[in-house]
């Protein structure tokens, strides 16, 4: 966000993607619940929703889909304007939202949001601002399904993972089938060819050849005034020239600039080479380090307990002082039946402050997506949203994809697309589950199958994405179609 101003480069509700408008309508849904846990005094249910939020809706999801168009697009692509509108929305909300209870972070988060705001306080910014018509149930809806096909993908690419077949889910392509026609046809909206850019990169060889051909028109005048020097040098000096030109060619073998792009290339892949590294040799590792604390714990323990013994009557006081807490405690809390009672009373509330009731850090996506109790009022600042009928958290929501024709005008805009959702190079829409069937990693059930291979092409020295077009750039013959569009301010 540090190059982002709302005032100039914020992208019009109606102009983003689908996913964007998604998570604004998530955003509705939360904030009404975080009022609803305020105005009834339930502060524990307050820190709930937002944990949940901010852990599975935002760091799980969209975040982590969202790094490739912050990353990868030109600045002022629309892919990329539309994310960091949604995210700036968001914080500025959060920051709101947490005011009342953890005053001093959303003071904080206010002071270094990166861009102007209306208000130098938080406090002078008012309560959570969202508009009446992000609230889309219908858009809430087709989402759910999808991220219920992502969980599932990805239990497949962690399978995958874990028996190191691939390194990451980039490296990976996912095969889809979908008996149901509707969804098929929806899936298949979503994951358009990247033929358009690949014509991009083509039209910019077109030009790059021609500025070649201009060049090469001026080598034969070159070439003359060459030849017609060369007869008056000395032949002591063309000795030497042919004897130094002879060991460059021997000594090196190969030109400079492959020497350089290869250790251009290897210094790009270290990361991934100490990844690899670490993931091979995870368990050497963890248990040495193990093995290391516990000789440096006892070490330090024994000399602890070695200058405690050189102190005369300190051994003898700690046993007095052992004797006394010992009787203390069990006569405080142990004694009588009441006392019992409190101390268990004082467990149970120091578990449930440090644990929590419930385990909102570990939640399924497909749970977080569904309204947990019914909200009376939205939180608009001049209207009110109506919230949609309450589903109890245990229930599988059954997914209607719409009642009414969708228009796709968002599809192939790099965002929503099933390869940007499974963070895949690729992703393949297939018309029978008798492919999957001889796959190590798959899943297979009445309604979905899913099945994961390595991706094709070569990998991207930019974005890490793998590509069959790779090297078709002239210009950039390390980097994807993509990345070169991007490049370009094209994408």
């Amino acid at each position: 966000m540090h190059d982002f101003d709302p005032a100039k480069d914020a992208v019009p509700y109606e102009d983003l993607p689908e996913l964007d408008r998604y998570l604004l309508h998530r955003m509705c849904e939360v904030f009404a619940e975080v009022k609803d846990a305020f105005d009834s005094f339930q502060f524990s249910r307050f820190f709930q929703t937002v944990q949940n939020f901010c852990t599975v809706d935002l760091s799980n999801f969209y975040l982590d889909i969202a790094k490739d168009r912050l990353y990868i697009s030109a600045a002022d692509a629309l892919r990329r304007r539309s994310c960091q509108t949604v995210i700036a929305i968001a914080v500025e909300n959060l920051a709101r939202a947490i005011a009342p209870v953890l005053c001093h972070m959303a003071e904080d988060i206010w002071q270094y949001i990166p861009y102007p705001t209306p208000y130098k306080s938080v406090f002078e910014a008012g309560w959570v601002q969202v508009e009446e018509k992000w609230f889309d149930p219908e858009l809430a809806n087709r989402w759910q399904y999808l991220r219920q096909v992502r969980a599932e993908v990805n239990k497949v690419l962690e399978k995958a993972r874990m028996e190191k077949a691939i390194g990451s889910s980039l490296e990976a392509k996912v095969l889809l089938y979908v008996p149901d026609a509707e969804k098929r046809e929806m899936l298949a909206a979503l994951n358009p060819s990247t033929e358009a850019l690949v014509e991009y990169v083509r039209s910019q060889n077109v030009e790059a050849e021609l500025v070649a051909a201009e060049t090469a028109a001026t080598e034969p005048a070159v070439t003359e005034i060459a030849v017609e020097v060369a007869p008056e040098m000395s032949a002591e000096i063309e000795e030497s020239l042919d004897e130094i030109s002879e060991n460059l060619e021997s000594a090196a073998g190969e030109t400079w600039q492959e020497i350089l792009e290869r250790t251009v290339a290897f210094i790009g892949n270290l990361p991934e080479y100490a990844g690899n590294f670490l993931v091979e040799y995870q368990k050497p590792l963890v248990t040495l380090g193990l093995l290391f604390s516990v000789a440096v714990t006892g070490k330090v323990t024994l000399s602890i307990l070695d200058t405690i013994n050189r102190i005369p009557t300190l051994c003898g006081l700690f046993e007095i002082i052992g004797i006394l807490f010992t009787m203390w405690f069990a006569f405080r809390y142990l004694l009588f039946a009441a006392n019992r009672e409190e101390l268990a009373e004082k467990i149970e509330t120091f578990t449930a402050d440090v644990v929590g009731n419930k385990s909102t850090i570990v939640l399924a996506e497909t749970q977080a997506i569904v309204v947990a109790t019914p909200v009376e009022t939205a939180i608009v600042k001049t209207a009110e949203i109506p919230q949609p009928p309450a589903i109890a958290p245990a229930a599988k929501p059954e997914i209607v994809l719409h009642q009414s024709p969708i228009s796709y005008a968002t599809v192939g805009n790099g965002v929503d697309e099933l390869r940007y959702l499974f963070i895949t190079s690729e992703v393949e829409l297939i018309a029978s589950q008798e492919v999957l069937q001889e796959l190590p990693y798959s899943f297979q059930s009445p309604e979905l199958a899913i099945g994961a291979v390595k991706a094709g092409g070569e990998k991207c020295d930019r974005c890490w994405n793998y590509s069959t077009h790779v090297g078709e750039s002239i210009e950039h013959p390390l980097i994807c179609e993509r990345c070169v569009s991007a490049i370009a301010g094209e994408f």
